[in-house]
């Protein structure tokens, strides 16, 4: 899978397991980056 199989899918879930290698990073790097964003958003930064 690449960066255009994952803008043309009509899937509406990207797993971390596929988003990992489109953008050449560990599945750890993902999830981090997930979790930040997450943080981000929370209503309270103190919870990051």
């Amino acid at each position: 899978m690449n960066l255009d199989d994952l803008g043309t899918s009509r899937s509406a879930v990207v797993t971390v397991s596929e988003a990992a290698p489109v953008f050449g990073v560990d599945l750890r790097t993902v999830t981090r980056a997930i979790e930040a964003a997450s943080c981000r958003l929370s209503v309270s930064v103190d919870e990051c």
